[in-house]
């Protein structure tokens, strides 16, 4: 697997700016000087000015605030955020608080706080009519690798565009660059390496050629994506360029990137030896920065390419370390999961009892009110007005409830296919990998077996192969590479295919709409869903005719899912843990279903879902 640089936007500085006249100001305007060349002499200013701050006007005391933010930018983002907070006491103008809530943003985005991030940009759009078009063009930008971050990626798409046209109205070309190598990493990561390559190629035509470390980034970024495309020779010139620039400047994680991608290269070339070396070396700096994923990945490697070169015992040691730290890092997540699944639990409990607080004490005070009321003009407007206030109540719990319900829905989903995915895995690259190891030395022995025993070794032999085979359709059945690179479509047609060859006789149809591009969690749920569906058809209801039909149509998504079988009466049979969990991946979408089926009827299951812009 091939390792990329990410290079995510996270803030422009802002220089709290001088002004001439008095000498606070120009003490102000020293230490802000002072702030690269000698930041500790910087401090020590600062901390003077702040003292006698009390005597200083709003104006002056904003100034010194963001001053001091700017020392702790890149000390401490803890304080840089409180004296962030206090420059904004001070009646601070419009056009100021924008400059400021874009500093918000990015010291969120570096304490990967992310609904911080997007609480602070947004009110900079509130504002936009104040900003800048430099401040919203790094909005924009931030706001794209907040999403990119938080893996949602359509939404990073539609910050990270405008930001390109702000940027381009501009002819700023550092905030143009910043903006490219973000969409460079938006399209490495839903696996469009072309489209990331081209924005990587722009962002490096507006980089600064004194800018080493963007120059080696980018590079880096650009061999990576060559790489995964299969150009090796364009891929090996832009890997050594970024490769020379970061031993110069002491890059280690850009020397470990091209390490990785050219041992890939020599590997894919069968030139196991120098594939070996790279990979050592990308191995000793992983190590010494802790890098669990990567060493990980290293591991399975270099397994490979000992077993390559004949060294069979150094290749298993290294499969074992794979494996153990596999497992590791699972254990590790697991555990965040549950404790994830945890905490929103019991904050939708904290939700509820609040709630149900609110309406206790929304009843006693209404029965006082009641009781006044009633003595004074009957009570009949008041009675009402209770009604009405607990009604408005209670929804809100309800409303309440369901967000929770949806969001332990969410999480369970997710999880479930977390572990989807490691089974895949494991059964991929574990079992997968035993298989074909277990075939290669298996195979050494035919040189020492006695002509009868060759009937025998044919026979073993074919058994691993078939059990090969079958390890990878079981794994493919778990988690689909079609529907991570090419989408829900290609997907279900490889997967109806699949059926075909193995049901001849059965007749599967697939009718979509143009342009059937969808949010990739809702593709996901959808070919979960029909997996179901399918299976049940195959295994209970002896169909022999299945159809699916998926269309857009008036901002809705429609899912029609067909077949020919038993059927069943759903007044006397309730619904399993299939349509249950149909049921909750609908709900997660806020979709609605129906299902039409009777004995000997059939089966039919629609589905729709609302589209979001």
């Amino acid at each position: 697997m091939k390792i990329v640089l990410v290079t995510l936007f996270l803030a422009f500085s802002f220089g709290a700016p001088a002004q001439k006249g008095n000498a606070f100001f120009m003490r102000l305007n020293q230490a802000e000087k002072l702030l690269e060349s000698n930041p500790d002499k910087a401090l020590e200013e600062l901390a003077k000015l702040e003292h006698d701050s009390l005597s200083y006007s709003k104006e002056q005391k904003r100034k010194l605030y963001l001053c001091l933010a700017a020392y702790y930018k890149n000390v401490d983002l803890e304080p840089e955020k409180n004296y962030l907070l206090k420059s904004l006491s001070f009646g601070t103008p419009p056009k100021i608080r924008t400059e400021i809530y874009y500093k918000l943003a990015a010291n969120a985005s570096g304490r990967e706080e992310y609904t911080e991030v997007i609480d602070y940009l947004t009110k900079i759009f509130s504002l936009k009519k104040y900003a800048s078009s430099e401040i919203l063009a790094k909005a924009q930008i931030l706001m794209g690798a907040n999403y990119c971050s938080i893996k949602d990626y359509s939404q990073s798409e539609k910050f990270l565009l405008p930001a390109i046209e702000t940027a381009s109205r501009l002819s700023d070309k550092t905030i143009l660059m910043h903006a490219y190598i973000n969409m460079g990493v938006l399209n490495h990561y839903v696996d469009k390496p072309a489209n990331a390559l081209y924005y990587y190629r722009k962002a490096l035509k507006y980089a600064p050629v004194d800018d080493l470390y963007r120059q080696e980034s980018i590079k880096a970024n650009i061999g990576a994506e060559l790489v995964d495309i299969g150009n090796y020779e364009q891929a090996e010139v832009y890997l050594r360029e970024a490769l020379k620039i970061a031993t110069e400047i002491g890059d280690e994680n850009g020397k470990r990137i091209c390490f990785n991608n050219l041992a890939i290269i020599r590997r894919d070339r069968k030139q196991f030896r120098e594939a070996l070396d790279y990979f050592l070396l990308a191995l000793q700096i992983d190590q010494r920065s802790g890098a669990k994923d990567n060493i990980r990945e290293l591991y399975l490697n270099l397994a490979e390419v000992y077993e390559e070169l004949g060294n069979t015992k150094t290749g298993l040691q290294y499969y074992k370390q794979y494996t153990e730290l596999k497992d590791e890092l699972f254990d590790e997540e697991k555990a965040e999961t549950l404790l994830d699944i945890q905490e929103k639990y019991n904050a939708s409990e904290r939700d509820k009892q609040i709630a149900e607080m609110k309406i206790t004490k929304q009843q006693d005070e209404t029965d006082k009110l009641n009781m006044s009321y009633i003595m004074l003009t009957g009570g009949i407007l008041v009675i009402f007005a209770a009604v009405v206030t607990l009604a408005f109540f209670r929804i809100k719990t309800l409303r309440a409830r369901n967000k929770a319900r949806l969001e332990l829905i969410s999480a369970s989903l997710d999880a479930e296919e977390r572990e989807r995915l490691r089974i895949s895995q494991e059964l991929h690259d574990d079992l997968g990998g035993i298989l074909g190891m277990s075939r290669m030395l298996f195979s050494n022995t035919k040189k020492i077996l006695r002509p009868q025993a060759e009937e025998l070794y044919d026979r073993i032999d074919q058994l691993l192969v078939m059990a090969n085979t079958r390890s990878r359709a079981i794994s493919h059945e778990l988690f689909s590479p079609t529907l991570k690179t090419f989408g829900l479509v290609k997907a279900l047609e490889e997967h109806l295919d699949n059926m075909r060859f193995a049901n001849p006789e059965m007749k599967l149809t697939l009718e979509t709409g143009p342009e059937l591009e969808l949010d990739p969690l809702l593709e996901l749920n959808l070919f979960r869903i029909s997996q179901e569906l399918l299976n049940n058809s195959l295994k209970y209801a002896a169909a022999s005719n299945i159809g699916i039909n998926i269309e857009k149509r008036g901002g809705f998504l429609y899912f029609s899912y067909s077949d020919d079988g038993k059927g069943f009466d759903p007044v006397k049979i309730k619904k399993g843990v299939g349509l249950n969990s149909i049921d909750s991946r609908i709900q997660r979408f806020e979709g609605q279903s129906s299902v039409k089926t009777a004995p000997g009827k059939g089966f039919t299951l629609n589905i729709r879902v609302p589209l979001k812009d």
